[in-house]
């Protein structure tokens, strides 16, 4: 039997969300009032992994605290965790450390912490069997509406029938590329063993810009799967598209199935005195009769009234919110 494992990239220094993340671990910021990295766990179990690891790095000790203690499937599986030292190993060596700490399985869904996606990655993993490649990347129709730096970012992608043809400006050998699908990288990969083991364990390698750009020069096949039905995603890199994903997330009532973000619930997302911080947009986004904890965040336009007890370090103010004493502008 082929058993897959879970890998979560949550060494990150995040730094295009900083000030934020000078004090939170990017995975860990609250989305919607959760930690953005329970979100691609949730994701992971869904696709019923065997066995899960975490790569911790940028304030390890606030990371696995974030995620129960580094546990899963309810607290009651430990992960794997794996403490990169002085210099961080990227994407690549980092999930080869990962990997080996989960010996007997064949194969792994990667997972950047800091992705939203509610792709079901059980469809994924079956798709990434049958096509036989040692690796499949999940991919989206690249948004339009983006500027080039941002569009760089969410992976400039080509695809031509269900095969990865082009990485940025990284073609695959000898492939005609007259005609091919544009998409973007959501983030989440699905690599065989035998891929990760030939990567070093203490070097700073990065599975697409040196691993997946030397499948392509040598013509090895990359497969992409792509979610039949829209669904959830958001690049949060920014403080600006932390904000906006947050407010499309919140205009929808719950994202049902074969959407596997489940945890944008109203009644959760606005619970008093709640262990995270939540964050509601305008009047639309709120019942009429919310009460507001300590640990609410407001954008302008929320026609609530908070009491006293509102958080100094978290509050509304000039249209933007506060977290850990860093302000984030809408």
């Amino acid at each position: 039997m082929y058993l897959t494992g879970g890998i979560l990239l949550c060494a990150g220094f995040g730094s295009r969300l900083a000030p934020l993340t000078e004090g939170v671990p990017k995975p860990a910021i609250p989305f919607c009032g959760v930690p953005m990295a329970h979100y691609a766990r949730r994701v992971l179990e869904a696709a019923c992994v065997e066995d899960m690891g975490m790569n911790v790095h940028h304030l390890p000790d606030q990371m696995i605290e974030a995620m129960n203690g580094g546990t899963w499937c309810d607290g009651t599986r430990q992960m794997h965790i794996s403490r990169e030292g002085d210099a961080i190993l990227g994407t690549g060596g980092g999930a080869a450390r990962v990997a080996d700490s989960m010996p007997t399985l064949a194969r792994f869904i990667i997972y950047h912490g800091d992705v939203l996606c509610g792709a079901d990655l059980s469809d994924a993993l079956e798709s990434h069997i049958q096509s036989g490649a040692r690796v499949t990347l999940v991919v989206l129709p690249r948004p339009q509406d983006v500027n080039e730096n941002v569009r760089r970012s969410l992976g400039m992608i080509g695809v031509k029938n269900s095969e990865i043809v082009l990485i940025r400006d990284w073609a695959k050998r000898n492939c005609d590329l007259s005609h091919y699908t544009p998409r973007c990288f959501a983030g989440i990969h699905i690599v065989e063993r035998s891929l990760l083991d030939e990567i070093p364990k203490n070097k700073n390698v990065c599975l697409v810009t040196q691993i997946y750009k030397s499948m392509l020069e040598r013509g090895e096949p990359i497969h992409a799967w792509e979610p039949q039905n829209p669904v959830f995603f958001a690049d949060v890199g920014t403080p600006a598209t932390y904000l906006q994903a947050q407010r499309e997330a919140l205009q929808k009532d719950r994202l049902q199935a074969p959407d596997r973000l489940t945890f944008f619930d109203r009644p959760r997302l606005l619970l008093d005195d709640a262990e995270e911080p939540s964050v509601a947009f305008g009047q639309l986004s709120l019942p009429d009769n919310i009460q507001m904890g300590q640990n609410v965040c407001l954008c302008q336009g929320a026609n609530v009234h908070a009491n006293e007890t509102l958080s100094q370090e978290m509050r509304f103010c000039r249209g933007g919110i506060r977290l850990n004493g860093a302000w984030i502008q809408a």
